[in-house]
């Protein structure tokens, strides 16, 4: 199209959507009508934090709500000290719990697999969790669902920890050695 004819159609629909816009909007007006007041009373009125402060808040939180470990490596590698004095405090908060889920911020870090190793461990020797279940890739737990009814609670274990090639990701069930005698067994 030359020129000359884009430019009369660029203007043309221009006047045309002027026309339209001041028959549709006859004010003049081309905003929302206005919000319905806010229900409520302002209770308390605080100034923002800086930066600096928040961090010294969540600094002194920190001091009060973390528990310094003496190591992540598994047992047996700490050269004949205690293992578990360090994670004595989580017997309090476990005492009564079925299920322990442990998770980590990313896969394959070995800081947290070793961490992890430690804290199986522990609940293990310690407060007689005997069952170990990692999680399994979404599709390979799918199709183990659908055949739970066909077969053992064993085999779907199993069946969603089965990866047919590609990475594999870290997924079983196992029934650990029967816990020590000084712990408490867990069956569930």
């Amino acid at each position: 199209m030359p020129l000359h004819k884009t430019s009369k159609a660029f203007t043309l629909c221009l006047l045309t959507a002027s026309i339209l816009g001041t028959s549709l909007i006859p004010d003049g007006k081309a905003y929302a009508s206005p919000p319905d007041a806010i229900q409520g009373q302002v209770t308390e009125v605080k100034t923002a934090r800086t930066s600096d402060e928040k961090i010294a808040e969540w600094g002194n939180w920190a001091k009060d709500h973390a528990y310094r470990l003496d190591t992540i490596q598994p047992a047996g590698t700490n050269n004949g000290t205690t293992p578990f004095k360090d994670l004595a405090m989580l017997k309090p908060l476990l005492h009564d719990k079925r299920f322990v889920f442990l998770g980590e911020s990313s896969h394959g870090v070995a800081e947290f697999n070793l961490a992890k190793t430690r804290l199986i461990q522990f609940l293990h020797q310690e407060m007689g969790y005997h069952v170990l279940a990692f999680e399994s890739g979404l599709g390979n737990t799918s199709l183990a669902y659908g055949k739970a009814g066909q077969q053992s609670a064993e085999q779907t274990m199993k069946d969603s920890s089965s990866a047919s090639g590609g990475p594999r990701k870290s997924c079983h069930c196992s029934n650990l050695s029967k816990p020590p005698e000084r712990a408490s067994s867990r069956s569930y």
